[in-house]
């Protein structure tokens, strides 16, 4: 079979997240609830079946759900499709999530890196991360800031998920320091310093705007968890649009200089 060359597709009626980037890297054709709705469309007319009918109608609805949850998605947090919509819309690099490392930034490793993660909490509320920085990227830098052994190892990452103040957005690093706080109370301030150091950058760049545009004042933060710690948080539930127009505009902007200043 050497000298066939397959035509390999990627077929999907469900939602498709990251797989989309990760088929494509992989030479896939892919087929969408979408294609396949419009080729379906094209005979709505002209097919009888009653089998193709119920099929059309099927696929029709899906289709109609996956689209409201993705154009309301502030609305449809309580679905991965309302979180994987907010959470392209607010990080940097977002289609770049699946990469190969030797091709991302000149990274070392030639293995394909998928940034996005979608899961389940305990009762099945859903929760979507993204790493923006992986503890392959950070460790010389962490290094240089913290004087600890060649094991220090941590993710940076943005977490949408719901806790009894409801639905945020959180940036946060993953530390595994073998249960020494000690040193996880040492890299958390650094990094908060570095992320408001970038908001302010991008509050300053945008200091000629009619109101000034602040993002700041979205952000909280506390020290609870034992190897995460929270970095900043944006309570989502409490956004009006303007709130959320002026986040999708500037937050990607703040995260893309936190990474920087992380590897200066």
């Amino acid at each position: 079979y050497k000298d066939i060359n397959p035509i390999c597709v990627y077929y999907k009626t469900g939602y498709i997240f990251n797989d989309r980037i990760i088929a494509n890297t992989n030479e896939y054709a892919v087929i969408s609830i979408n294609d396949l709705f419009g080729l379906l469309e094209k005979f709505e007319n002209k097919i009888t079946s009653d089998i193709f009918r119920g099929y059309y109608k099927y696929i029709s609805s899906l289709k109609d759900s996956y689209d409201k949850k993705e154009s309301d998605y502030i609305n449809n947090l309580h679905s991965h499709i309302g979180q994987f919509t907010l959470m392209s819309k607010l990080v940097p690099y977002f289609n770049d999530m699946v990469k190969s490392k030797a091709d991302y930034e000149n990274e070392i490793h030639p293995i394909i890196v998928d940034r996005m993660e979608l899961g389940q909490n305990i009762g099945g509320a859903p929760w979507t991360q993204y790493t923006l920085l992986f503890k392959e990227d950070s460790k010389p830098v962490s290094e240089r800031w913290v004087p600890f052994s060649d094991s220090y190892v941590d993710n940076i990452f943005c977490r949408i998920d719901r806790n009894k103040n409801g639905y945020y957005f959180s940036i946060r690093q993953y530390n595994h320091y073998n249960n020494d706080k000690d040193k996880i109370a040492v890299r958390l301030p650094l990094l908060r310093g570095l992320f408001a150091k970038a908001v302010k950058e991008v509050e300053d760049e945008r200091s000629d705007r009619v109101p000034p545009l602040k993002l700041a004042h979205y952000f909280k933060n506390d020290n609870k968890g034992k190897f995460e710690s929270k970095i900043a948080d944006i309570y989502l539930d409490k956004l009006d649009k303007e709130d959320l127009r002026i986040l999708i505009e500037l937050l990607p902007i703040a995260l893309g200089k936190f990474i920087d200043l992380i590897k200066l």
